[in-house]
Parts: C-alpha cells; structure tokens; sequence
C-alpha cells in the first residue's frame, strides 16, 4: 500500500460508514508501520494459521504422535487443510481410547490424496535428483493424465529447478528454513521439501538440468526434428 491509499485508509477508519463491511486480507504484517497499528486498534484481527505442521499439532495436540506421523499426514492430504482436518478427525475417534497415533495409523486409516500436477511435479524433480528413472517415468505418465503438455512441463521442471538452485545457494550462505522462505516469499513447508533434495543433487548438477530442459526448450521452439519425445529420453538419461 503506497502512502496515498494508507492515508485513504486511516481516515475511512477514523469514520467508518456502519452499513458497509471492510475485509483486507494480507499475508504479512510489518507492526513498525502505522497504517499496521491503525488497523489493528480500529478492526478485528483475526490471524489464520496455515500452516499444515502446526494445525496438525493443535488438532492432535492430546495424543501422543509417533515420529513422522505428522509429516506423513501432510503426504496423504497434499497439506489441503480441509483434508488435514478430515484425516485428523478420524484419527481422533479411532484412537480415542488408546491416545497414541502411529504411521500404521495414518496407512490403515486416511485416505491417500491424488496429488495436483504441482505436486507431482514436485515428486517428479525429486526422482530426477535422485536420478530414480523408474519412478521418473511413471511420474511423467501420470502428469500426462492431467493433460499437461510437454511445453508446459519444461516450464514447470525449470521453475522447480531453479527454486532448488536458489534454496541450495541461501542455504550455503547458513540461512535457515523460515529465512529462506522468507526471502523467496515461499512456503516454510515447500522450503522444507525442497531442502531434503540437497542430499541427492549438487548446484553443478542443479544447473546441468536446467541446462538439458533448456535445450529441449530451444528444440520444441525452433521446430527442429521431434520424431523422439525428448523428455521422455531426457528422463530415461538422467
């Protein structure tokens, strides 16, 4: 908000007109800033959590979570909140008496959600980190289901590559999980994910297959012989 619409603002606040209803939404709040004191002393803030660690945990919070069953229910929802709370619901009553939930839970219990195409581009960049050919194959079949063409996956692939290369870099630079996402303006989980790729791939490695897709990219534009799909022998050659 520049400083015109701010003065705008407070002075609507100083005399709101009681038959209207004033909603803003912001993802973060500067409180050194007036326009953020106003708003806070004149309206009612309501903080959201989004979190899928941390609603998780509230939703829990009177049973005892065995290791990575947190993160595990995050994997079968895809973090959809409305899913997360569904899950978390079930497990609840089907424990109740025991208070103790495990990943065996979560298995037998939840049902796993069919991830977006973004999220299985995801999974798709993490077998190619880890250079696992078989899964990257299925996993490409897959996002053809969701009739993604092969154009708008380069882009996709790249995008994700490239968010890769720059967690790799802040976190060579000794910033943590929250800072980085902060100053990529991502979400703490997806840092996180991100994160666990760094074990299977390098920044020389990183910047090879942006490299490749970038080739490809150059091939499909310029109209040069396609006769092969060259992402599916981009994924059979990794």
């Amino acid at each position: 908000i520049d400083s015109k619409d701010t003065k705008h603002i407070i002075k609507y606040l100083n005399n709101p007109n009681n038959d209207n209803l004033l909603i803003m939404l912001s993802n973060k709040l500067d409180t050194r800033k007036k326009i953020t004191k106003e708003l806070k002393n004149n309206t009612k803030y309501i903080k959201i959590e989004n979190d899928p660690q941390s609603i998780i945990k509230d939703l829990l919070k009177d049973y005892s979570l065995d290791p990575g069953v947190v993160n595990l229910i995050i994997e079968y929802t895809n973090s959809d909140i409305d899913a997360i709370k569904n899950e978390c619901d079930k497990l609840i009553e089907y424990k109740y008496e025991e208070k103790t939930i495990t990943k065996d839970d979560v298995k037998c219990l939840c049902i796993k959600k069919l991830g977006d195409s973004t999220n299985l581009t995801f999974d798709l960049v993490r077998y190619i980190s880890s250079k696992n050919k078989k899964d990257s194959l299925i996993t490409y079949n897959k996002l053809k289901n969701y009739n993604v063409d092969d154009m708008a996956l380069i882009g996709l692939l790249e995008s994700q590559l490239r968010l890769l290369e720059q967690v790799s870099i802040l976190y060579d630079m000794g910033k943590r999980k929250n800072e980085i996402a902060d100053v990529l303006g991502a979400h703490p989980y997806r840092i996180e994910k991100t994160l666990e790729l760094l074990s299977f791939v390098s920044k020389k490695d990183i910047d090879k297959l942006i490299l490749m897709l970038a080739d490809i990219d150059y091939n499909f534009k310029s109209g040069k012989d396609l006769s092969k799909n060259p992402l599916e022998m981009f994924l059979i050659n990794i």
